[in-house]
């Protein structure tokens, strides 16, 4: 009888086979720069981003780390905006335009895995980028249903002769006549019923006032009231604030390394996530899983792990910590580096409160160390 249970040595094998193909593609497809070779086709290199054996979640992570604007310098994200456009025809997909195209997010929730969502990308040009770049996620079904009618009148003109193209011309702006004329009497009757209200308020409320003193109404009190008379909750969707919380930490993490400078550039980071309401974030290693606490709700991120093999753990040691933190900025070392050394400290746990601008350091026997960051201001422009 076949045992199909892998051996410990298989699993092992395989852990550091996926682990080794995620170095290798973080570092030959997340560089920005690195650049594909001249003898690699763009079919090969959309297989190569596609369908690696790696750590998918570890990749998101590293990706939404990035500088956005290094991020669109990465061979990952080339393959991907050269396949889409070759996808769409080398045409905009809102204009059918091909003057100055370029490939963008119609939903940046997908940040991170436009390898497996690359339907959520769309190719527009210029003119139609400053048009609807701010609003595609709002008016993505309209635009979709302009460029359907858009291709099937452009298919119906051009087979036709010249006189049957004329005469449906002629019956498109005739339509489009009748469309205006409908909209305007619309807007008249609004505009009168608008009117019409507001006389009619203005005399109640004149009228109430000569009955009965005026009262300043609770309205917040008064929507809570009917709701809990009603027996509805009062609290937000779940779905949708764990969205709110997910997109508000993307915001904040973008904007927060936007405004760090190499020297000193902790406290400003720090600042930033505070002001997007962010209360406290938590890093335990060597796993490199972090916890950020905020006002939305609580969202978890999956690092890069320091190691991933069975090791020991070292012991605390207070000056060891001490040096790595004030030698953190003077050596400018990545923050992966400085995980790697807060461990290497025997640092356990990690925390930051934005709040208090402390950072509270612990050791596996609950040995503490606590720093506290200065003050600092950040315009909000």
């Amino acid at each position: 009888m076949i045992n199909k249970v892998s051996p410990p040595i298989l699993v092992e094998n395989s852990q550091k086979r996926v682990l080794d193909n995620t170095i290798y593609y973080l570092e030959h497809y997340l560089k920005p720069d690195r650049k594909w070779g001249k003898n690699t086709t763009p079919k090969q290199r959309i297989d190569l981003i596609r369908n690696a054996d790696v750590n998918w979640q570890t990749v998101c992570c590293h990706i939404r780390s990035m500088p956005y604007y290094d991020f669109l310098n990465t061979p990952y994200w080339k393959a991907i905006a050269d396949h889409t456009k070759y996808k769409a025809g080398y045409r905009c997909q809102l204009c059918n335009s091909n003057h100055k195209l370029a490939t963008h997010h119609r939903n940046y929730r997908i940040h991170g895995f436009e390898h497996a969502n690359m339907q959520e990308l769309i190719v527009i040009c210029e003119r139609c980028h400053n048009k609807f770049h701010d609003r595609l996620p709002k008016a993505k079904p309209d635009l979709e249903l302009h460029r359907r009618n858009s291709k099937i009148h452009h298919y119906e003109l051009t087979p036709a002769p010249k006189s049957t193209a004329i005469r449906k011309i002629s019956q498109s702006k005739f339509h489009f006549r009748l469309l205006k004329k409908k909209i305007f009497k619309i807007i008249i009757i609004l505009m009168i019923s608008f009117v019409i209200f507001a006389s009619l308020l203005s005399s109640n409320n004149s009228a109430l006032e000569k009955i009965t003193p005026a009262k300043p109404i609770d309205y917040k009190e008064f929507v809570f009231s009917k709701l809990n008379e009603t027996g509805k909750s009062s609290s937000l969707n779940q779905e949708n604030k764990e969205s709110k919380a997910v997109d508000n930490l993307l915001a904040a993490q973008q904007f927060a390394i936007s405004i760090r400078s190499k020297k000193d550039g902790f406290p400003y980071l720090a600042e930033a996530l505070r002001k997007f309401g962010i209360t406290r974030n938590i890093w335990n290693l060597p796993s490199c899983k972090n916890i950020y606490l905020t006002k939305y709700g609580s969202v978890v991120c999956q690092g890069t792990p320091i190691d991933i093999t069975t090791v020991n753990i070292p012991p605390f040691n207070r000056e060891a910590l001490i040096k790595v933190i004030g030698n953190d900025q003077a050596i400018q070392r990545t923050f992966p580096e400085f995980l790697k050394a807060l461990w290497e400290a025997g640092v356990v746990r990690y925390e930051v409160d934005f709040e208090k601008r402390k950072v509270t350091y612990y050791g596996l026997s609950d040995q503490i160390y606590s720093v506290t960051y200065p003050a600092v201001e950040i315009n909000s422009d």
